[in-house]
């Protein structure tokens, strides 16, 4: 089974921006937590990370729910320049017993004008039946508020030309 969460966003900037930031930025510049959610506070073993079947492993702050260090595995498994990437975490440890895994997908569409339509998407994958609609709390209350949070950050970050981490 698995929960869903979508934002949307309208960027002013070039396709090229809006399309790699969320990807090649500073990541723990969107995902500095929120609630249970510690922040990521860096990346080990990035050095393939931006391009199709690349990965890395995501370092977290730690909190009272979440055990600092490294938490998860990310991995690009697609990248279709300028419109969309699909990218997912596995290996998320006893805090996130709820889920199996997750997927993130982020679409961009040239509006023409200079601004970008663009889509984030995060699956929840829940581990069973039991443990759905905890997994669906935490995706549509917590998580969706880290999405939210996330997007406003990479929409600046883009639109201000922030500097990219990978290439």
């Amino acid at each position: 089974m698995k929960t869903t969460y979508t934002v949307n966003a309208i960027f002013k900037c070039s396709l090229e921006r809006a399309f790699k930031t969320p990807i090649l930025g500073d990541a723990t510049k969107i995902l500095y937590g929120y609630g249970p959610v510690p922040p990521v506070i860096g990346f080990a073993k990035d050095e393939t990370w931006g391009k199709k079947g690349g990965s890395r492993i995501p370092i977290m702050k730690g909190n009272w729910m979440i055990k600092g260090g490294e938490f998860g595995f990310d991995e690009i498994f697609e990248r279709d320049e300028n419109k969309y990437w699909k990218w997912g975490v596995s290996k998320l440890g006893p805090a996130m017993f709820f889920a199996t895994h997750n997927t993130g997908e982020w679409w961009c569409t040239n509006k023409g004008d200079g601004t970008v339509i663009v889509k984030w998407t995060y699956t929840y994958f829940s581990r069973n039946l039991f443990t759905h609609p905890l997994s669906w709390v935490f995706v549509k209350t917590i998580w969706g508020k880290v999405m939210r949070n996330g997007m406003k950050s990479i929409q600046l970050m883009a639109e201000k030309e922030y500097p990219y981490l990978y290439e």
